[in-house]
């Protein structure tokens, strides 16, 4: 379909819809290669993405931020904690709550992530102007915006 050809919201968003798979799949293969050298899944790898983030965050947290039970988020901060890349820490205020935090070797894998990801990047739009890509992010922030920004 060429631009003219898109002439509804919900044509749009069928087409949307139908590309955005063939990407994610695209993404994810990539990232598998760099999962299995580094030893981890990728649910492991979300966890640990926003344990960097957040610098210091509690399992509840974790949990209610990823819509994961908190079994389940034990489950993953075990295995993390097991090689190394995250370590609980006791809340000095409050014994019954559980702190966890990013190791130095769980900032190594993070930051190689993150350059795995700028190459993906770079492959994905180097078919594309300088002027294209400058749209496209524009649009993107222009998304996000309405998504959270907006939602205040």
């Amino acid at each position: 379909m060429n631009q003219e050809e898109i002439k509804s919201l919900k044509e749009f968003s069928q087409e949307v819809a139908d590309i955005i798979p063939y990407l994610h799949r695209f993404i994810y293969r990539h990232y598998a290669s760099f999962f299995s050298k580094q030893k981890i899944t990728f649910p492991q790898f979300v966890i640990l993405d926003l344990v960097y983030i957040k610098k210091l965050i509690n399992m509840k947290a974790i949990a209610d931020e990823v819509k994961v039970s908190l079994p389940s988020i034990t489950g993953i901060i075990d295995r993390l904690n097991r090689v190394k890349l995250v370590e609980r820490v006791a809340d000095p205020k409050d014994r019954r709550v559980v702190n966890v935090k990013i190791t130095d070797k769980g900032i190594k894998v993070i930051e190689h992530a993150r350059e795995a990801r700028l190459e993906i990047i770079r492959y994905m739009f180097s078919n594309l102007t300088d002027k294209e890509r400058m749209l496209y992010v524009s649009l993107l922030k222009k998304i996000k915006g309405f998504l959270y920004e907006d939602k205040k």
